[in-house]
């Protein structure tokens, strides 16, 4: 399985990290900005979309695999412990 492999890890802490620094960078703009753009939005006059399901369709809905890993990892990031 990849998620063994020493050089996935690698890149996927590298990944992780890149996102993480993203996130840290642009929310101190928004944070900076925040009551202006909130005013900004409050002044849409949008209806907020919709999506509508074909019943004829066959559905199988389950939750991917990577959801319950991803959310494994902030926990285990977030709590500063490891399992």
């Amino acid at each position: 399985m990849m998620t063994s492999d020493p050089y996935y890890q690698m890149w996927s802490v590298l990944q992780r990290t890149s996102q993480e620094m993203m996130w840290d960078a642009v929310s101190t703009s928004v944070e900076r900005q925040l009551e202006e753009l909130a005013r900004k939005a409050g002044g849409l006059k949008r209806k907020l979309g919709s999506l509508t399901v074909d019943p004829s369709l066959p559905c199988r809905l389950t939750t991917p695999r990577w959801i319950f890993i991803a959310s494994r990892a902030d926990i285990i990031r977030n709590s500063g412990t490891r399992t």
